[in-house]
């Protein structure tokens, strides 16, 4: 659960750290940063791998030898809870890349669920 004036801080510490290159970030944070509306807090929770293979497969020809698939759900909260932080593992591109981005915007104003 990130405060809204710090989620440009936590997009900069964590895309990186999930294999965004500055690029990516730059082009993440233009969008979500202009897309949240207000609200105190944001609740950010990475969409899993199962979860985006049956409901947002990709078929992509030729096969990419790597995928970063990050994909956020981010719902307005009024007041700060805990959510324990996901485990963020190391991503390495190898050849041909396939970079996804994106997410799901909770614009449904949330007191605390």
């Amino acid at each position: 659960v990130v405060a809204f004036d710090e989620l440009e801080k936590w997009f900069d510490e964590n895309l990186t750290a999930m294999g965004l290159n500055g690029k990516e970030v730059r082009q993440f944070k233009e969008y979500w940063l202009g897309d949240l509306e207000h609200a105190n807090y944001y609740e950010i929770k990475i969409l899993g791998n199962e979860f985006l293979e049956n409901n947002m497969r990709l078929d992509i020809t030729p096969a990419p030898q790597t995928i970063l698939r990050l994909n956020f759900h981010f719902k307005p909260q009024s007041i700060k809870t805990e959510l324990r932080a996901p485990e963020i593992k190391k991503f390495e591109r190898k050849g041909f890349t396939v970079v996804e981005w994106g997410g799901i915007n909770d614009k449904q104003f949330a007191t605390n669920n």
